[in-house]
């Protein structure tokens, strides 16, 4: 049975080996399955149950299916089998993809975190997939060693998209961790109790009455509906740009912009070479996005001031023709060169810099609900302050406007300069938007009101940062915030520890101004505190376990979402759920691919039988090179070759009933660039690729070019035949350019040939459309 042992030892590989640094509580390595599983005798080794979702999850793991069934010691292997394991280096790279798998098995079943943790948060979030199918993406935050983690728990196709539905997507999402929803809102439950969950702010997920959270909170009065404050931040900004007409003008105009170059090529095209011409860099545009949060306003704005000049000029050469857009290039252009544009364009700047920062502090992984209302009202202060001095940009734009000549720049000075339509305000009456400030820092105190409520607001008593420098004060602060905390979650605690809680406040001050003299922050003290418990505070540590758990940001989900984009891209949206949800825990939880080394589990499963061996199950004969030794000695081993496959059962039910047609082929070329392929592909830009490769080493050149006149086009190919020293045939496909009159005159002299029976380009570049699509989303 040592067979039993070590295909265990080589499937069961432990996460910690693997690379990944897994929270406390996380199985090292699962329990060695039982003898009965892998073919041996049942009193080899004691009977050991897994629980039902690691089966579910080890089965669904296509590429591990490995067993010792019909399989014998490596020394009384076949020579066949021998031979395999000769193979080539590159050939075991490959095979390292198929094993990246391999240690899914150690991360199953239920991980002992949860049995550590006496608190959870869930969350949730709601995107569609390039298959049209709304995902929805389950999450835990628990409490191990001292330190919060956010784990992956499912991907959740939704069946119904209303509350209900949505509900019973997180409760499949969970049991996928062996956690129990209904179990959960009981206080009588073993596992971990839900206090908390964090949602986007959708009226499915956070209604009053009908939404997730109302739901949950039926059965859990006290739950802690958190709504994400990045979205949070997000919404308090759109509030203040709808109370603003001039805003909303401006925001309007931005997006026409976007869409005037997104969708035409040309345009953008034009634009660039307008820009190369007054030596600018072309930025790229973005659009604005509702759903989004701030980044994408900042992105948009930083793209309009830089291309300002580029955008005057242009829409001025488009005003000038007599096409349909001319019109509305003509109406845009004014508005553009407006005074109040200009303005709205770097007093916007000014006022989004200290939100942008904000937002990206709201997307941190250290995020702790104390942390939310401190850093809101720092931003809140550095907008007050544009009120009374001018920001970066809005000094900049100071020193550009000339009022009395109604420039803004100047050609002499700056080197470029815009002429100013409508009214222009003399320069010392410029100041900031103090109506629309004003306007931002009251949508933003409105959205996060509930921060000041109870008993939210009471776990602020826990950032030593704002305690009291006197001993009286320092006494006395906190202790009515920590009897409203204990007072709501009083069905959590039992007598005892509800008045303990509030005893051992005292000492936890004293605890914590060792750590407030040094200066240590406020996660890492806290942390180093709950990973030691001291006897004397278990109490008011169950509080600071329970701050920790609190999610207050959906970011981690995001991050999910653009995962899942990353492996169910448009070329794969017929992706198999379950091959989905292993990918995404994978990529998500799993070690780097550098880090991660299936050597072993490559050499089990070439040595084993019973599983679909790629090598070996081709219909034909394969000869590895270093193999030939072992040919001469097995003349028949095509014949062995043949049994292997024949007595592959996976083999014979996936195989094809009738070989295919033998496919015709043409003699290749001989010597290097004795015949090329010519193709092209287009960019978002409007420029071209021009591709020209060798049919027989495939090596390939490429060069962009701006049109594909023949006159251009033939500079370009001169280059490479000069270069490469090609004197053979050019294949391309039937496409006008080589077909016309001057294109096939100008390669007459070495015999170019046009395969009109290849419509979809010659088939040594079929490999270059994939590369076209991805240019195309690598742009976008």
């Amino acid at each position: 049975m040592e067979g039993d042992r070590r295909t265990w030892t080589l499937l069961g590989v432990p996460a910690a080996k693997a690379g990944k640094r897994l929270p406390a509580g996380y199985p090292a390595s699962p329990a060695p399955p039982t003898s009965a599983a892998v073919g041996g005798s049942a009193a080899a080794h004691p009977v050991q149950r897994e629980p039902e979702e690691m089966k579910e999850m080890a089965l669904q793991s296509q590429t591990l299916r490995a067993s010792t069934s019909n399989s014998s010691p490596p020394t009384e292997q076949p020579l066949i089998m021998q031979a395999l394991q000769k193979l080539k280096e590159r050939e075991r790279k490959k095979l390292t993809i198929l094993f990246n798998n391999a240690y899914l098995i150690a991360k199953q079943g239920h991980p002992k975190i949860f049995s550590n943790s006496r608190f959870i948060c869930i969350i949730a979030d709601g995107s569609t997939d390039n298959a049209i199918i709304e995902q929805e993406t389950v999450l835990v935050r628990v409490v191990s060693d001292g330190k919060p983690y956010t784990l992956f728990a499912d991907l959740v196709p939704l069946e119904h998209a209303h509350a209900r539905g949505v509900l019973d997507g997180i409760a499949k999402g969970i049991q996928r961790l062996s956690l129990d929803l209904v179990g959960m809102r009981s206080t009588e439950y073993p596992g971990p109790s839900l206090i908390a969950v964090n949602f986007d702010g959708a009226a499915v997920m956070m209604g009053s009455k009908g939404g997730v959270a109302a739901l949950l909170k039926k059965d859990i009065p006290f739950l802690l509906p958190f709504h994400c404050v990045a979205h949070k931040l997000q919404l308090g900004i759109l509030d203040a740009v709808k109370s603003k007409p001039s805003i909303c003008q401006f925001e309007e105009t931005l997006k026409w912009i976007f869409k005037f170059y997104w969708y035409s090529p040309k345009r953008r095209r034009d634009a660039k070479e307008i820009s190369r011409i007054i030596d600018e860099n072309f930025a790229h545009f973005t659009d604005i996005k509702q759903i989004r949060w701030v980044s994408s306003k900042t992105r948009a704005l930083a793209a309009m001031q830089q291309n300002l000049q580029t955008v005057v000029l242009h829409l001025g050469q488009v005003a000038a023709g007599s096409d349909d857009s001319a019109a509305k290039a003509k109406k845009y252009l004014s508005i553009v060169t407006s005074f109040t544009f200009i303005k709205n364009l770097y007093s916007l700047r000014d006022v989004l810099k200290p939100v942008s920062k904000l937002s990206e502090f709201f997307q941190s992984n250290e995020l702790l609900l104390m942390h939310v209302p401190p850093a809101v009202e720092k931003c809140a202060l550095t907008l007050v302050g544009l009120k009374s001095e001018l920001g970066e940009y809005m000094q900049q734009f100071k020193k550009l406007y000339h009022p009395e000549e109604k420039k803004f720049g100047n050609i002499s000075t700056d080197g470029w300069e815009i002429k100013l339509s409508g009214c222009c305000p003399p320069a010392a009456t410029i100041q900031s938007d103090s109506e629309f400030i004003d306007s931002v820092v009251k949508y933003i105190d409105e959205r996060f009101e509930n921060f000041n409520s109870m008993p939210v607001q009471g776990f602020q008593a826990f950032d030593y940062t704002l305690w009291p420098e006197s001993r009286e004060e320092l006494y006395k602060y906190g202790i009515s915030d920590i009897e409203a905390i204990v007072q709501h979650f009083e069905v959590l605690f039992t007598t005892d520890e509800r008045l303990a809680i509030v005893e051992e406040f005292c000492g936890l001050k004293t605890h914590m101004k060792s750590f407030q003299s040094k200066g240590i922050p406020v996660l890492p003290a806290y942390s180093t505190l709950l990973a030691t418990k001291p006897p004397t505070l278990t109490n008011i540590l169950k509080l600071v376990e329970m701050m920790f758990t609190f999610s207050v940001s959906t970011a981690e989900a995001e991050r999910v979402f653009s995962a899942m984009n990353v492996i169910k891209n448009p070329l794969r949206t017929r992706l198999n759920q379950d091959i989905l949800q292993d990918l995404m825990l994978l990529k998500i939880e799993g070690p780097n691919f550098e880090e991660y080394d299936p050597s072993r589990a490559i050499d089990l499963w070439l040595t084993t039988g019973g599983t679909k061996h790629v090598p070996c199950c081709r219909p034909y004969s394969w000869h590895p090179p270093e193999s030939r030794e072992v040919e001469e000695q097995t003349p028949d081993l095509d014949q062995q070759v043949e049994e292997v496959v024949k007595s592959c059962v996976v083999r014979q039910a996936s195989g094809q009933p009738d070989p295919p047609a033998p496919v015709i082929t043409e003699d290749g070329p001989t010597v290097p660039w004795q015949l090329a392929s010519v193709e092209f592909g287009s960019l978002p830009d409007g420029s071209y690729m021009l591709i020209v490769m060798d049919n027989y080493s495939r090596y390939t050149e490429v060069e962009i070019v701006m049109t594909t006149a023949v006159t251009e086009v033939i500079l370009k190919m001169e280059k490479i035949m000069a270069t490469q020293r090609l004197f053979g045939e050019i294949r391309s496909d039937n496409g006008p350019l080589f077909n016309s009159h001057e294109g096939a005159e100008s390669y007459k002299p070495r015999t170019s040939s046009n395969d009109a029976s290849r419509p979809s380009g010659p088939k040594p570049m079929g490999k270059w459309s994939v590369l076209f699509e991805h240019s195309q989303r690598l742009f976008e």
